[in-house]
């Protein structure tokens, strides 16, 4: 009931076939950056491909694989505790229908927050409301330190 099966056959082939490629374009959707939208540093995209570089080939078509075939909704049912699911509603990587919007419904105690316009790379886009919306939802304050505000652009 999620993403098309033939989206990681395309995943895999393009690993394939050209892996460097296949992981710079992920970045880029990742983090929704296009030639308009500079929503992260070419700087950050580059740190970003050098972490994806660490893992072997056969990883990364592992991990792809099991993207593809992992169903997580019968252990989501049995998680009674508070659960706070935050997606991004432009997010190109793992669509918000498929997943956040039908993860509440399965969880028992989930509340959802949607960012509007922000990518599935929002822990980097959008971290410092993030940021203040997990320390509200855990009781506790945002430390100034981390945060982005009062920083020279």
């Amino acid at each position: 009931e999620g993403v098309d099966p033939k989206v990681f056959g395309e995943i895999e082939a393009n690993i394939r076939k050209d892996r460097p490629a296949f992981l710079k374009n992920f970045a880029l959707s990742f983090y929704g950056r296009t030639a308009v939208k500079h929503t992260v540093s070419e700087a950050l995209l580059e740190w970003n491909l050098s972490m994806a570089f660490t893992g072997s080939l056969r990883s990364t078509l592992a991990a792809a694989n099991a993207w593809a075939i992992t169903d997580f909704r019968a252990d989501m049912k049995e998680i009674a505790i508070p659960v706070r699911v935050i997606h991004g509603t432009s997010d190109a990587t793992v669509p918000i229908d498929a997943s956040a919007r039908r993860s509440v419904k399965i969880l028992r105690n989930a509340t959802l927050t949607e960012y509007e316009g922000e990518p599935h790379g929002l822990f980097i886009t959008a971290a410092d409301r993030l940021n203040q919306e997990l320390f509200e939802f855990l009781g506790g304050e945002v430390d100034p330190h981390l945060t982005t505000k009062g920083l020279p652009e």
